[in-house]
């Protein structure tokens, strides 16, 4: 016989000490203002979805 049981408390136990490590806050932190930049361009991006770009919206996507 086959016995179903939850993983529930294996996957939370792990939980208290998986913290990101400073290497990989520094990573993050290095990564951060690419990170902001391809925000800018989906933003813009999305903006112009439903309808033509404007010469503004054209700037603000060539800008990000």
């Amino acid at each position: 016989m086959s016995h179903i049981v939850t993983v529930q408390d294996a996957v939370t136990a792990f939980a208290d000490f998986m913290e990101p490590t400073a290497a990989e806050l520094d990573a993050i932190e290095r990564e951060m203002p690419l990170i902001l930049a391809d925000v800018d361009l989906l933003d813009a991006q999305i903006i112009t979805l439903d309808r033509t770009p404007s010469e503004l919206d054209e700037r603000r996507i060539r800008r990000a």
